[in-house]
């Protein structure tokens, strides 16, 4: 059995609008995929440098799954899980001020 998991969510992720559309063909119906497209690419772009990057760097031993901008990290014991929570919020805030959304972010064993 694992340890301790966090889950996180930083608020205010998506808050840019999206620009000209990277999509070839139109869509006449419904929501356009194409329109969140670039806005998705960015924000992917950006969570890997600023959280991947950072993560596998500050924290090479620590496991983690990110899924946009929702992240698991599975830690060996509780004060881990709280130490890599800390330091998750506090490299958010360097990054554009976001923060840990405080209903999504838990520590569970």
């Amino acid at each position: 059995m694992r340890g301790p998991v966090l889950g996180t969510g930083p608020r205010g992720f998506y808050t840019h609008s999206p620009r000209t559309s990277l999509a070839a063909s139109p869509n006449t119906a419904g929501l356009t995929e194409k329109k969140y497209f670039p806005v998705l690419v960015r924000a992917n772009l950006f969570m890997h440098y600023a959280f991947d990057t950072w993560m596998t760097r500050e924290h090479p031993r620590v496991q983690f799954e990110r899924y946009c901008d929702d992240v698991v990290v599975h830690c060996e014991t509780q004060q881990q899980a709280v130490r890599v929570r800390d330091a998750i919020a506090g490299r958010l805030a360097e990054c554009g001020g976001l923060q840990l959304h405080p209903d999504k972010t838990r520590i569970v064993y």
